[in-house]
This record gives C-alpha cells, structure tokens and sequence, in this order.
C-alpha cells in the first residue's frame, strides 16, 4: 500500500499504512511538514487514521515531494488523480528560474529585519542569501560551498534574520566559536548570543531566553547512538538519556534555524557528532538549515553523505541506498568505498547537487570584481589554553612595572606575555590550520617566537620554512618548494625574516596569517607585501590570531591607530600611495619595539589602566 495525498480547500490529507516496510521513514518525512498534525481514526470523518497539512503555497511544494518520493497517489479536491511528479517538476523549473534571476540581480539588497543597517554586505554575498532563501521557501536545506575568505557567515547570520529563524544553533569549531559569536552581536545588535562552553548544561532559562545559540561539535557528541539506533537508523527506543549535557537542553528547544559551520569536519555519518547534529535538525523541521564549507568533499562522496543526511537532501538525492551504491561505492557485505567511484560519477553528483539548487558554490574568481585589492583583516579570536600561567605572568609584570618604569624591563616582560599568549593559541591555531588545508587552498603562517614555529612545522613536516639564519641559496629553494609543488601548501615563516627578500608566493597563494602580532605596522605590512604584489590576481585576505583578554587585543589597537596616524600625514600627499606608506611606517619604527610613537611605552600604560594600577609617568 504506496499511501495517498488527498488535497481539499484548506489542506492535505495525506493516507500510509504500517504494514508499508517503509512506515516509519515515511512518517519521519511527514512529521517534518510544517503545522502538520495527526487525525485517529476515531477522529477522522472518514473513520480513517490520517496526517494533515494546511494548504499554501510552501506546503503544496513539500506534499508534492513527499508523494512523488515515496509513490503516493496524488488526488485534487474532486478525487481526481494528478501527476506528483509532474507538481514537483514544474516547482523545479520555477525554482531554476527564480534562482537565475535572484543571482542575475544579485546587487540589489532587500530590507532584512534585525540586521545592523550600518553593515554592508557584499553583491554577492546578496546572491547568495537569495538563493538559499529559495531552497528555505521549498523546505529544503542547502550546502553554502563559497571559497574561502568570502563570507559565509556573513551569509548565515543574513538567512537568520532574513527569515526570523530564532532561535537558531550554530555548529562550529572550539577555535573559531568566539569569533562567530562576535559576529552575531556585530550584525544582529539587540540579539541575546549565548555561547555554550564546557559539558555541562546551565540553567534551562539561559537556552529558552537565546536568540542565537554558538556551540562547538565537542559539546553535542555525547551519544553513542549505537545504542538507540539499528543498523538502517530506525530508533530503537524514543528515550535518549541526555541528563546534564547541553545536548539535553538543546533536544527540547523547538528550533527554528541550524547553521553547520564547518560541516566537512563531520565527514562519518556513524559518528556521535554527526548522529547529534541530526537530531537537532530534526528540531528544526522545514525551518532555516544551512550548512557551510569553503572545502566541500566531492573527491570521496561517502565524506559529504553525512551532510547531506543532516541537511534532509538525501530523498533529492535519490535516499540513502542509491546514493550510498552510486556515489560511496557502498557494496553489501563490505560496505562504503568497497567499489571505485569513477570521477564522472563525482562531477555528476556535483552537477545534480547544483541542478537541485541544493548546493552553492562561488570560487574568488568568481566574484573579483566585487573584491577589494587586499581583503580586511579576519579576526580569528581564540581561548587560551594556558590562561593561569599568562595570568600569573600578567600580576609579575604589574608588579615589576608598578616599581618604576623602565623601557627594557617593559620590553622584556611585554616580550613575555607576547610569547606566552603565542603558546596559548597554538591548540586552536593548529585547529584553524588544519581546517583551512582540508581545502585546495595555500597558506602563509608568519610568527615570531621561533618555538612557536617550530610547533607548526612539527605538526607539518613537509612545510617550507623561512627563518633568520638560512641562507640566500636555502630559502630560495623553501620559496620552490612552495611556489612549485602542489603537495606543498603550508608555509611557516618568521615575521621578521619573512617580511622581507621573498618573492614569488604572490602566484600560488593570497591567503596569509598571523599567529603574532609584529611591534608596528611596518613589519606586519612588509609580511603582507609578500603576497600584496605584482603578480597576485586575487584578493588578498589576512588572518590575524587573537586570543579575547590578552596584550593581543591591546596591540592590535594600537597597531590600527598607528597605521591611522601615518594615514593621516599622508592625506593630500600626491605620491604613490602604498609606496609612501611603507617607506613612512619603515622610518617610523622597527621590529624591535624602537618607535617614535613608543608602542612599548604605551602598552605598559594600558595594562596599568585596565588593572587599575598608576599609570606609567
């Protein structure tokens, strides 16, 4: 028995039966309609046990896809049979012509509620909000695949308020969580952001009061689902014992958004995480899921399966078994990857992703022209992991200062806290590095303690290197390796070497970042010159490593309102920009903390503010 949608003036009846081997996929299908609501036969009119679903122009999209799926017939108000398939290809055909026209206009933004008016989001970055709205307006979920560095939470945090989505849960890593969170309260001014941290959930008021809720995968994988679900997903059981986690908590709210940050990082759909996270999307329903990546996986199909699960695409994709046999090389008896998939197999589920509309993907050439020269710097913010000993650290400094200012004691124990907090972020630096190398993308590290890179470089051997004491002849050969071979795509360079007598990194990469803030903006622009350069064809995009309630958040202030003063000497001025700037910030300072504007000097005085110490004479 395939079932039936019955369709009347205000809603759909939709008719299954248990003894369909199919049962309860179906009714997880149903039970995910918007305002749908189950009839007992002893309820129904008919005497019939049934599902409806309010009549409107979402849900005629969802029903329709709903039968077409699974078989059902599909009759009008008089009884009479209509072709489902039909229904739902002619929504597909609207749906490809509205997507075409909404990235045809992409430059034309539209009033969304919530949003900060002074933020300014990018053209393309409208394209991309307009086109997930489309798969939103359909009930589907969509996988937002743009390169890296152009914007994709930008795009989230849109969708969020373009569609009221709250609340909403996002799903990201430990080491850029503090960095989504700020962005939220950056465009979404007036919205209560919650953080969840640690295993332990917190009172039940702190989730029901959120609008926005930014979690890292670590504290949802609690479940070791095994135990609750078969080997084909059925729930073995409807108790999931969850008592004191956050993932508790978060099982009761009824969502109404769910971003995946990161989603390649979920790449085995057994796992605890990726059982989590759909379990949440269930919360969801057909309201806002989206799943971001600047690495989608499309060379092993089997990786990009659990995301697909979680974002409910697997019956546009043909369900779980074709898509398993087809593009995971699945084989019964020995399961995924047992058979070759062939590429064409692989651009094939590509391209019927994108001819779904399921999945986006601009790459930086792309959108050049809405592209500035040199991207603004990307705050990665991250925690401390030796927070206790840079405190302790912090309190000797203010002690030894608070005796007397002396230039080199502060430069020393400046020097110190630099290096400490450098040691701090290298768990979620080798975090955000090793996401970043999951795609086809280069990268340039630069930082200045030498144990701080040689940390990097032991964790990726076969990176090149710049340091102080090579050679001319060994780091032109660190440069090749770089330059020339794909299989190189991690540079690890010293700020103060780096930033000068490079060239070459400009053709194969424009992606740079800093694990340490230099002394001033000369050397920091000097290590940005060495992709910032003739030769580079895309934007490029500066990362800098912060770690919240350290001297990096001091330095970097001060390092803005430094570039700001030469800014403002050189107002007017009818020579080369750029080249005067750089001369200027060069004769201006130096990288060991000599400075006419005495940087030194002036960071000591902001510690002693912000400890309520005296400040410096």
């Amino acid at each position: 028995m395939a079932g039936k949608v019955l369709a009347t003036a205000k809603r759909y009846l939709i008719y299954f039966h248990f003894s369909d081997p199919r049962f309860h996929v179906i009714k997880e299908a149903v039970r995910a309609l918007p305002s749908r609501r189950f009839v007992p036969a002893d309820a129904a009119e008919d005497g019939v046990a049934h599902w409806e679903v309010p009549r409107n122009e979402k849900t005629i999209l969802l029903v329709a896809n709903l039968a077409a799926s699974y078989g059902m017939s599909f009759l009008d108000e008089g009884g009479k049979p209509v072709d489902a398939k039909s229904i739902k290809a002619q929504a597909d055909a609207d749906f490809k012509e509205a997507t075409v026209a909404s990235l045809a206009h992409s430059a034309d933004p539209f009033p969304i509620k919530d949003l900060n008016p002074l933020m300014q989001p990018r053209p393309y970055q409208w394209a991309g909000v307009r086109y997930a709205l489309l798969a939103y307006k359909r009930g589907f979920g969509v996988l937002i695949a743009d390169d890296i560095g152009l914007g994709k939470t930008i795009e989230a945090i849109m969708l969020i308020a373009a569609t009221g989505a709250y609340p909403a849960l996002v799903l990201t890593l430990a080491s850029v969580k503090i960095g989504f969170k700020r962005e939220l309260e950056k465009w979404l001014p007036g919205k209560n952001i919650v953080m969840l941290e640690g295993r332990k959930a917190v009172n039940r008021e702190v989730y029901q009061d959120a609008d926005v809720i930014v979690a890292n995968y670590d504290i949802i994988a609690t479940v070791d689902l095994e135990e609750y679900y078969d080997a084909m997903g059925k729930r073995k059981t409807r108790a999931i014992p969850q008592a004191g986690t956050h993932l508790e908590q978060l099982l009761q709210l009824k969502l109404a958004g769910f971003i995946l940050d990161e989603c390649h990082k979920i790449k085995d759909y057994k796992t605890k995480t990726s059982h989590a996270a759909t379990l949440l999307m269930r919360r969801v329903g057909n309201g806002l899921k989206v799943a971001l990546t600047g690495t989608p996986i499309l060379n092993r199909s089997q990786e990009l399966l659990s995301t697909v699960m979680i974002l409910d695409q697997l019956e546009e994709l043909g369900g779980f078994w074709t898509f398993a046999k087809k593009y995971c090389g699945w084989v019964e008896g020995e399961g995924m990857g047992a058979a070759v998939v062939s590429e064409a197999t692989r651009i094939e589920l590509h391209n019927e992703m994108r001819g779904k509309n399921l999945y986006l993907r601009r790459l930086r050439k792309d959108v050049l022209a809405d592209l500035p020269r040199t991207n603004d710097p990307q705050v990665v913010e991250i925690e401390l992991s030796n927070r206790p000993a840079y405190r302790k650290a912090l309190n000797a400094t203010l002690d030894k200062l608070g005796q007397g200012y002396d230039r080199a004691e502060a430069l020393v124990r400046l020097s110190l806290l630099r290096g400490l907090a450098a040691e701090g972020k290298l768990k979620g630096v080798k975090e955000w590095v090793a996401n970043f190398l999951e795609g086809d993308e280069k990268l340039v590290v630069f930082a200045d303690h030498i144990a701080v890179q040689e940390a990097l470089r032991a964790d990726y051997p076969n990176a090149a290197y710049i340091a102080g004491a090579q050679s001319a002849l060994k780091r032109q050969m660190q440069i090749d390796r770089f330059v020339e071979d794909p299989r190189v795509r991690l540079m690890v360079a010293s700020l103060k070497a780096g930033g000068t007598g490079v060239d070459g990194l400009q053709k194969v990469c424009n992606d740079v970042a800093f694990v340490e803030l230099g002394w001033n903006p000369g050397i920091m622009d000097q290590a940005l010159g060495r992709l910032e350069r003739s030769g580079q064809a895309e934007a490029v995009t500066p990362y800098y490593f912060i770690a919240p309630d350290t001297i990096d958040g001091d330095m970097l202030a001060l390092l803005d309102l430094k570039r700001k003063l030469v800014a403002a000497i050189l107002d007017g001025e009818t020579a080369d920009q750029l080249r005067a700037r750089k001369a200027l910030l060069t004769e201006l300072g130096n990288d060991d903390g000599q400075s006419n504007l005495d940087i030194v000097k002036e960071l000591a005085k902001r510690l002693y503010e912000q400890s309520g110490r005296l400040e410096v004479a």
